[in-house]
Parts: structure tokens; sequence; C-alpha cells
């Protein structure tokens, strides 16, 4: 069973931790100058939560309904139909959720859960069962992060409590996942390992959703912070991305075109945005997203199977938390300045 190394990664959590505190400290100042409107808009946590936990039940629901019906091993029908039991019920839920924060639910599967049921659908028997626990168990590893997040950090309380719920569900999960994928990997067809496969599709996602929300920000931010940074994750992602693309077509996966649905609305949220607004909430949106791409890196640098994944993944952990330092620059010097007096949701005329 794959397992992340607590030894590893405590100082980065707590890190991380505490880039999240400032990022909410250097927010809360602005609260009280909110005005009734300002304050119904949904905050930054709770829309990307909301996002990728949806995003996470619509693709957990598509693949899980797929391996209820072909697997063979009884052990991973079971595990298939309990997940698609779980996600049939709390995509629901969340969906609520989403609705009552005035968030679209995320319906599209994201590419890395779509190239898995690809591949698994010209699979049959201890192949099918060898390569859908592989699969899983770094999906609900990352998926774990996403709700712990919330669970910490979360601002509404409907949303955190409903998050604190599925980490122990999901973990368990993980947890069997990850023991069947020991014990079947002898039925793996030949080629890279899905958890490295999948995790270079995934790695594809975030650097070129990087590269093209850097590409706004660099235009439309309004502080040189900002810029500078939006600029460096154009330049930096740009270049990790074309060695993640270089590693994929070694191994014969198909490079990534378009960003996932989860990208792709940051993407929309942050088009109707401008000025101090528009950079509020894009770092907010960096600080959250690098949060789970951290971990998803550094579990395939720890776990990955392929020498040259776990060392591209290894250099993607480092550069990650090197922008997470940075990001935490940015919004430690917010303070009431420009940005920190809009750091709510901006004035009434920043949407477009």
């Amino acid at each position: 069973m794959h397992r992340a190394r607590p030894a590893t990664i405590g100082s980065t959590i707590r890190g991380i931790a505490l880039l999240a505190s400032v990022a909410q400290a250097a927010l809360a100042g602005a609260a009280q100058a909110q005005t009734a409107l300002q304050a119904a808009e949904p905050h930054a946590e709770e829309v990307n939560y909301l996002l990728s936990a949806t995003s996470t039940s619509a693709g957990q629901v598509a693949i899980g309904t797929l391996a209820a019906e072909h697997a063979r091993d009884e052990r991973v029908r079971d595990l298939a139909r309990r997940i698609l039991a779980h996600h049939s019920e709390t995509g629901e839920e969340l969906a609520g959720l989403a609705g009552s924060n005035r968030v679209e639910p995320v319906r599209e599967i994201d590419p890395v859960t779509q190239r898995s049921i690809d591949w698994l659908r010209n699979l049959d028997g201890a192949a099918f069962d060898a390569v859908y626990v592989g699969i899983q168990e770094p999906a609900l590893y990352t998926a774990g992060w996403i709700y712990r997040r919330e669970a910490r950090h979360g601002t509404d309380p409907a949303v955190r409590n409903a998050a604190a719920g599925e980490v122990d569900a999901n973990e368990a999960f993980r947890e069997q996942a990850g023991r069947l994928a020991e014990e079947l990997r002898g039925g793996l067809p030949d080629g890279l390992a899905p958890e490295d496969r999948m995790f270079l599709v995934y790695a594809m996602n975030v650097e070129l959703s990087q590269v093209r929300l850097g590409e706004m920000a660099a235009e439309k931010a309004v502080t040189e912070p900002v810029r500078a940074f939006a600029r460096r994750m154009v330049e930096e992602h740009g270049r990790s991305g074309e060695q993640f693309r270089q590693a994929a077509g070694a191994n014969g996966v198909a490079p990534l075109e378009t960003v996932g649905p989860v990208q792709r609305r940051t993407r929309d949220r942050l088009e109707g945005l401008s000025g101090p607004a528009f950079d509020r909430e894009y770092i907010m949106s960096q600080v959250i997203h690098h949060y789970e791409w951290f971990y998803r890196y550094e579990h395939a640098s720890i776990h990955g199977r392929d020498p040259a994944v776990r060392e591209l993944a290894a250099k993607g952990t480092k550069s990650g938390k090197a922008h997470h330092d940075s990001v935490l620059a940015i919004v430690s010097d917010w303070g009431d300045g420009e940005i920190g007096a809009a750091a709510g949701h901006g004035d009434g005329e920043a949407r477009q």
C-alpha cells in the first residue's frame, strides 16, 4: 500500500498551514469594509473547494460505474460499487452546497479520469482490475488533501463540515485501493505503471493551466508583485510543462491540449474581475490550488514507479514550495494597502 512518509512532509505541511493562516489574516482586516452585497459573494476557499470536490465526485461516479460493471475481482467490484454509491450521494449534497454559494457544480469529467476511463475500456480481466486500483490510490490521496484543506480553512460552516465528513471515508477507500494495487500489480499490462501514466496527465494539466492563468494575470494584475509572480509562472511552468510533455510522449501518453473543467472555471471567474479584486482572487487561487498540486507531486516523487517520473515530480515539488514562499511574501505585504482594502471581494465595480 502506498503511504506518504510523514517525516518527509511534516515541515512542508506546517509551511502550507502557515501560508493559509497568513493569507486569511491578511484578508480578515478588510471584512468590516464589505457591503452586504459583497458579503454575499462566495469566499475563494469555498469556490475553489466546491469546484474541486464536485469535479472529484463526477469523476468517481463515471469511473466507478465502469469498474462496478467490468471488474473481475470481487474485491475490486466491491470497492468500485462503494465509491460509486458514496459519490452518487455526496455529489448531490455538494451540488446543493454549491448552489447555496452560487457556484455551478462541475459535472464534466477531468482529464485524468477521462484518460483513465479511455484506457480501462480497452482492458479486461486482471489488467482492468490492476489498472483501476492503481489509478485510484493516488487519485484518492489527492482528494484527501482537498477535503482536509476545506475542513481546516473553510469559511462556510456547512461546507467545512461536509468536507470534514469526507476525510475518513475517502481515507478508507484509499487504503483499500492501495492494498489491492500492491496485491494485483502482477496483472498490470506492459508499459508505464498506471500511477505514473496518470500523474503525467495530471501534471500536464497543472502546468498548462498555470501558464494560461499566468498569461492572463501578467496582463490584468494592477500591482507589480502580482504581475511579476504571474510572469514567473508563465516562464517556469512553461519550461516544466515542456519537460512533462516530452516525458509523456516518450511513454506513449498523448499530450494535453486543453485544461480541465476546474481550471477553466477558475479562468472564467478571473476573467470577470478587474483591479485589486482580480489580484486578490488570482493570488488566493494560487494559494489554494498549489496546496493540492504540491501533495500530488510529492506523492509521485516518493511513490512513482519510473525513475524519470519520480525525478520530474521531485523537481515540481521543489519549485512548488518556492512558489508557495513567493505567494506568502505577496500576501504578507498586502496589509491595509490597495489589495488589502479590496480583499473581501473587491469594490462594487470590480466585476466586469
